[in-house]
């Protein structure tokens, strides 16, 4: 583990970054970036505080069989699919979210990377993301 953790290959990732003021922006920049469902990844939501960032949410989109198939959404779906708290409520409580959105070669399984940043948090902080509610 400690050979992949270290090589140069795992922290590649094609990386995605856009600032939203409200959910039509969201799909038109999932739209300017190309997001599909056939891309796997993890995505990080950060609430603009003051003249900050604070990262709320750690989600990832794809999961894989005991095949190596993947099923479950792609980014675009997991990005545009509703859930119990929409990206609708978090831009009523702060207004400005960031997207970050990582997007993962085939032979890195998202759960991974969302594990290992949400471990990350963790160590940093003793908890999760406000809106990751359990992990």
């Amino acid at each position: 583990m400690q050979d992949f953790l270290n090589s140069s290959s795992f922290f590649s990732f094609q990386t995605i970054t856009f600032e939203i003021t409200s959910i039509n922006e969201l799909l038109q920049n999932l739209k300017k970036h190309s997001i599909t469902d056939k891309q796997k990844g993890v995505y990080k939501i950060y609430a603009k505080k003051c003249d900050t960032f604070e990262l709320i949410y750690i989600g990832k989109a794809g999961s894989v069989d005991n095949s190596g198939k993947f099923y479950n959404q792609g980014l675009l779906g997991r990005l545009t699919n509703y859930r119990e708290v929409t990206f609708e409520d978090m831009l009523k409580e702060y207004n400005i979210l960031k997207f970050e959105i990582i997007i993962t070669p085939k032979d890195i399984l998202p759960a991974f990377l969302e594990a290992y940043y949400i471990q990350e948090y963790f160590f940093k902080y003793k908890k999760l993301p406000k809106f990751n509610k359990k992990f």
